[in-house]
């Protein structure tokens, strides 16, 4: 959930589970904090542990003018496992300055590098024995995303270079490339998604899959048409809407391939417009909800 820019304090989204029957499990809880330009600062996780509220993981979030960097600690083992250092641009779109992100690195201590795969293993990886991470190792290159804008401040290029997790034990390749392309209608929206896969660079890629988007009068998405490398149809995703008087959406139904029923979800605001309850039920009963309050 995207805070309103507007709101400045905290926010607390408790997480509960249901089942088919009713009976809810209280799952997690998040605290995010804001600063006076209501920037978020903090962000700690919660996870129900042995009946206890525990944390489970604390952001800590950093501003040097254009750079944003965000610190992954662990309190377990009091230790930095992860950053990520965003780089922001202003751009003037519609005569209007824009804060649009242009690059994302992500170092992380690396994950232990999977044994050779035998035969068999490679039918069933969980037979991997894996070695243990080891958190004293310094961080290192897990991914690097650069974000390319038109003359409108929208989205039509999005690059990724990924750390391969299987690398040096079974690929020469120490990351793989993947590009996105965006194609956009008339009020901004993607209309049409062309993404490509490489493990050698950005350039000579292979085709990978496409989608087509569709959306109603308000600009929400209501179909995504999933076509794989050969140009055939593979999935249709659905989904329908309904809305209040202000516009704001209060159901999404989401479908199956299939055109069946999949999940439900059903939002509740507060009279600042603000979403204070989210519910999400599969077709079975059973789901989760999140329980929004603020500071």
């Amino acid at each position: 959930m995207e805070l309103d820019k507007h709101y400045i304090g905290k926010l607390v989204e408790v997480t509960i589970y249901f089942d088919k029957d009713g009976i809810e499990n209280h799952e997690s809880t998040d605290n995010y904090d804001y600063d006076s330009q209501a920037r978020l600062i903090e962000h700690c996780s919660y996870s129900v542990l042995n009946g206890k509220l525990t944390m489970s993981r604390r952001l800590n979030y950093k501003y040097d003018g254009d750079i944003e960097m965000i610190e992954f600690f662990d309190p377990s083992r009091d230790v930095i496992y992860s950053k990520w250092i965003k780089e922001f641009v202003l751009k003037n779109c519609y005569e209007e300055n824009k804060r649009l992100l242009k690059k994302r690195e992500i170092q992380s201590i690396p994950e232990p590098s999977f044994p050779k795969i035998e035969p068999i293993l490679a039918i069933n990886p969980f037979l991997l024995d894996m070695p243990n991470k080891n958190y004293n190792q310094p961080m290192v290159l897990e991914e690097l995303c650069e974000y390319h804008y038109d003359d409108n401040g929208k989205l039509v290029e999005f690059l990724v270079k990924d750390k391969n997790q299987m690398y040096p034990n079974n690929d020469d390749n120490e990351y793989t490339y993947n590009k996105h392309l965006y194609e956009l209608d008339s009020n901004g929206s993607v209309t049409k998604q062309r993404s490509y896969f490489s493990r050698t660079g950005y350039d000579n890629m292979t085709k990978r899959k496409h989608r087509i988007m569709e959306y109603d009068d308000k600009g929400n998405m209501v179909k995504r048409l999933i076509y794989d490398n050969k140009d055939e149809l593979e999935s249709v995703i659905e989904k329908d809407y309904e809305y209040n008087d202000n516009e704001l959406i209060v159901k999404q139904f989401d479908y199956t391939s299939a055109g069946i029923l999949d999940k439900t979800i059903v939002y509740i605001y507060d009279d600042k417009k603000r979403i204070i309850n989210e519910i999400h039920t599969s077709d079975d009963g059973s789901g989760f909800k999140y329980i929004y309050s603020y500071k």
